[in-house]
């Protein structure tokens, strides 16, 4: 069970016995190619930095999603097109878009955004992003599949410690993953922490006014892209005296960083240094290939960068 809920039969095939399947079938996954193997333009053309499946953690979340009967949502370029929005680079993955069908995806990322907090442990030009949507279009049980999977994937598949994971919502979208109707604005203890052992206290609950003002994920999540906001809980991880956000869960799926997903495993995490030429070198292979001009982003990495 995945809360106080019933499951379908169709919810317990797709995300209920294929969580069991999962764990061994890691072992057995292949090393898949380091530079992906979809439309994001990986290839050896100057634009692969190994994001892809580059790591231990991008490895586990294939054979997680492959065990959950999950098919592959190609990796997209990461330039749009569309320079009013994150200055023509991708911002986020595409799987909120995907209905009744259920997906996952390595999608590689940049924010302009982030360049003014480079400095910031874990913070990179280029990032990938491992998300997971489940094709239940029931809005009760949809919440806690995500919220059960992404937990079910960092400790069970990754083998996190439960007690290094904390976990930031607002008091109102916290209902959104309890089923249960409480006062309004009244915080609840999602199930799925229960179900994993994992103490209430580890959640810290905002106002959410303030978290939809943030708009940063951890109680509310503002896509740039289509100006909607939905509510969020975002997971975190300590590790040495540091904590970072691992990603989110929204009630259409969950969303991860891999590379902080490695590093909450290893201990390890490259800085943005090391990753900026990677990312330029992409945008510019990117850009060759398909015959269009760099984004305008581009140059704000390029002379804002390190």
């Amino acid at each position: 069970m995945l809360g106080p809920m019933s499951i379908s039969r169709r919810d317990l095939l797709v995300f209920g016995a294929g969580i069991g399947a999962a764990l061994p079938l890691i072992g057995n996954l292949p090393t898949a190619r380091a530079d992906g193997d979809g439309d994001g333009g990986g290839g050896n053309d100057g634009g692969g930095d190994g994001n892809s499946y580059g790591t231990e953690a991008a490895r586990r979340l294939a054979a997680f999603a492959t065990a959950l009967q999950c098919s592959r949502l190609p990796e997209l370029p990461l330039i749009t097109g569309d320079n009013s929005v994150n200055g023509g680079i991708r911002f986020d993955d595409e799987l909120a878009v995907v209905t009744s069908v259920s997906k996952w995806t390595l999608q590689r990322a940049a924010r302009v955004g982030d360049i003014e907090h480079r400095m910031n442990p874990g913070v990179l030009p280029m990032f990938t992003i491992g998300g997971m949507i489940s094709g239940d279009t029931n809005p009760q049980t949809k919440p806690f599949i995500h919220f059960d999977a992404a937990l079910q994937f960092l400790i069970q598949v990754c083998g996190l410690p439960r007690e290094s994971l904390s976990f930031t919502t607002s008091d109102v979208a916290s209902q959104t993953f309890c089923g249960v109707v409480a006062e309004p604005g009244e915080p609840c203890i999602p199930p799925s922490l229960v179900t994993y052992g994992i103490a209430p206290t580890s959640i810290t609950y905002r106002p959410h006014a303030e978290a939809q003002a943030a708009g940063d994920g951890s109680g509310w999540f503002f896509d740039p892209r289509n100006h909607v906001g939905v509510p969020t809980v975002s997971i975190e991880f300590t590790r040495g005296g540091l904590t970072l956000e691992l990603g989110e869960v929204a009630a259409f799926g969950f969303a991860l960083g891999m590379e902080r997903v490695q590093w909450a495993m290893s201990g390890a995490i490259p800085t943005w240094n090391q990753v900026l030429p990677a990312a330029l070198a992409r945008i510019r292979a990117e850009a060759r290939r398909a015959h269009v001009q760099l984004p305008a982003g581009y140059g704000q990495f390029v002379w804002l960068g390190p």
